[in-house]
Parts: C-alpha cells; sequence; structure tokens
C-alpha cells in the first residue's frame, strides 16, 4: 500500500506546494497514488506554472 504522506515527500521540484496540491487533487478524483506520483514526475512544469496547468499535465500522462 502507498503510504500518500511519503508519496507527497517525494515529488521535490520548485514548485512543489503546486504538485502536491496537483497530486492531492488527482487522488481525489480517484486516481491511486502511486498513479498520481508517477504522472507528476513524468510533467515538465516550472515554478510558475499553476496547479491547474500541473493537473492538466498529469492527466495527459496517465494512461490506461
Amino acid at each position: 500500500k502507498v503510504n500518500i504522506e511519503e508519496s507527497f515527500s517525494k515529488v521535490t521540484t520548485a514548485s512543489s506546494d503546486n504538485s502536491n496540491e496537483a497530486m492531492e487533487a488527482l487522488i481525489s478524483l480517484g486516481y491511486s497514488a502511486s498513479d498520481a506520483l508517477k504522472a507528476i514526475k513524468a510533467c515538465s512544469f516550472t515554478k510558475d506554472d499553476c496547479v491547474e496547468d500541473i493537473i492538466k499535465q498529469a492527466l495527459r500522462k496517465i494512461t490506461f
């Protein structure tokens, strides 16, 4: 089982607050913490990107 708090700490980017918020949003949409983490790590975003932009990028990365 994936520890969500541990997963959040693994997201180490210039925009960690926004990426953590995006991860929470993906989890609330029903994605697993590990899928959300993989998708966010696969994104390329900057500290200027808003949460919505990170979520959009992550949703494009999630494959079934």
